[in-house]
């Protein structure tokens, strides 16, 4: 399986985006990719909550899409809209392997639509213990790459390597103390939604207070 690659070349300050993308070599290659279609946001009311997740100890395998890389999925909640990521990460590499080839995918379910990071954009090389920081939260709203995680409300990472130097084994591991920030935005219910709940929950007062009374 392969990353449906938009074709837009980012170029995020933060993390000069040089590096490998599916060979070894040095061409040039984003830190971070969309994959899927460009959204807009949504118009309508929405709260924007950010959640840090720990990605300590977790490794890089293969190459996207195969059963042996591993796969994280947090609930950030219906229709939720990522409009950034940040990261602050230490990385180490085997066999050959270079810092810049190791990836994750933020996405969908269905990984029809989300963001490619390489945290070691630049870096071909190998290494160990070496540290990687976005200096805060980039903005993909900014670059046209926020996506929509869809209605099980299910963010997918996937860590993946875009060049398989060690086949069947692991090429990078994240260190101790690595995270990655995720900001989201979550649609406000409407009026008319809030008035539906309370008529559920009133509902089952009621029902309650007639199984008292029975009892």
């Amino acid at each position: 399986m392969s990353l449906n690659l938009k074709s837009i070349a980012v170029a995020v300050a933060l993390a000069a985006g040089l590096g490998v993308a599916h060979a070894k070599s040095s061409a040039s290659a984003p830190t971070l990719t969309g994959t899927g279609p460009i959204v807009a946001l949504p118009a309508p009311a929405s709260t924007v909550s950010t959640m840090v997740i720990d990605i300590s100890g977790i490794s890089t395998y293969e190459a996207f899409g195969s059963s042996l890389n591993t796969v994280l999925n947090t609930y950030l909640g219906a229709d939720s809209y990522v409009t950034g990521i940040g990261w602050d990460v230490t990385l180490s590499t085997f066999g050959g392997s270079w810092l810049s080839e190791a990836g994750i995918n933020f996405s969908d379910t269905d990984n029809s639509v989300g963001v490619a990071l390489r945290v070691g954009a630049g870096s071909n090389t190998t290494g160990t213990g070496v540290s990687f920081s976005s200096g805060g939260v980039v903005d993909l709203v900014d670059l046209d790459l926020a996506f929509n995680v869809g209605s099980d409300g299910q963010l997918r990472m996937e860590f993946y390597e875009t060049y398989n130097d060690v086949v069947g084994g692991i090429d990078a591991t994240f260190g101790a103390g690595s995270f990655v920030t995720i900001q989201f935005s979550s649609p406000i219910p409407e009026p008319g939604t809030y008035g539906m709940m309370a008529l559920g929950l009133a509902g089952l007062a009621a029902f309650a207070r007639r199984r008292q009374r029975k009892d």
